[in-house]
């Protein structure tokens, strides 16, 4: 239950309890976390604390693959109930002041791996959270996920993941309403066929009989950034402003050229 959906009382007995302790990564970042509201949130931590494994007993867990950065925002979520959105800042020529890989720091790269955090935490809003956060950033730059970013999503989930969705549509649509070439997405179709064969499968609703494919950075509502603020609980930094993420592939379609601006 969210805290928005608790009672105040019933929210402070989640943090009267006992501390346990987690180091993050490989520097072992030190976290120390009220147990009970780790228990409350995830089924992960029931199973570690509340299980027979030994981090039941000495109340201490390490999880030494994951990035301290990324598991910042799952801390987050699991306190406030939602996450901040994606930020990324551009020096006056549109070109960006941070660089970043698929599986290294930077915002867009944090919210692909909070997605596969999310799922090993057994948190699928905390899942949902993340997707809303990189569609309305990659929305608000008119910005495309770049090969290295899909790949890294295809290798980490599974075929069925609403992630792997997105980043079929996306590439799709990319192909038929954008300057971008399948050319672009090769890297993507060599290392996963069955990628290949899932961005054609949406071509073809396209082709031959030109039905509309609509832009998954979209909303359900087809609008953009204003989408899925809700209840709150969850939400992606609702009371944030927005400053575009810019981590990804963007087409220079204005001046008619089939140039793309790297922004990562």
């Amino acid at each position: 239950m969210s805290p928005q959906h608790e009672s105040s009382t019933a929210f402070c007995d989640l943090l009267t309890g006992g501390m346990v302790d987690i180091y993050v990564g490989p520097s072992k970042k030190h976290y120390q976390l009220h147990k009970a509201l780790l228990c409350a949130r995830s089924p992960f931590f029931v199973n570690a604390f509340l299980g027979s494994f030994r981090e039941a007993t000495s109340g201490v867990l390490t999880m030494t693959d994951d990035s301290p950065e990324v598991f910042n925002l799952a801390v987050q979520f699991i306190y406030k109930g939602a996450i901040d959105p994606l930020t990324f800042n551009h020096n006056p020529n549109g070109t960006t002041t941070t660089t970043t890989t698929a599986t290294g720091s930077g915002p867009l790269p944090t919210h692909l791996r909070l997605f596969v955090l999310a799922d090993k935490l057994q948190m699928p809003r905390l899942q949902e959270c993340a997707i809303e956060a990189i569609r309305r950033g990659l929305h608000r730059w008119d910005a495309y996920l770049k090969p290295s970013q899909i790949i890294y999503i295809v290798n980490n989930t599974p075929p069925a993941s609403p992630l792997r969705k997105f980043a079929v549509d996306l590439a799709a649509f990319a192909i038929v309403r954008t300057r971008i070439k399948p050319e672009f997405f090769r890297p993507c179709f060599e290392e996963s066929a069955d990628f290949a064969v899932d961005v054609a499968t949406a071509m073809q609703r396209v082709f031959p009989t030109f039905a509309p494919l609509f832009d998954p950075r979209l909303g359900l509502d087809g609008e953009g950034d204003d989408v899925g603020h809700g209840d709150g609980w969850g939400e992606v930094g609702a009371d944030e402003p927005w400053v575009g993420p810019g981590t990804s592939m963007r087409a220079n379609v204005s001046q008619g050229s089939e140039d793309y601006v790297a922004e990562w």
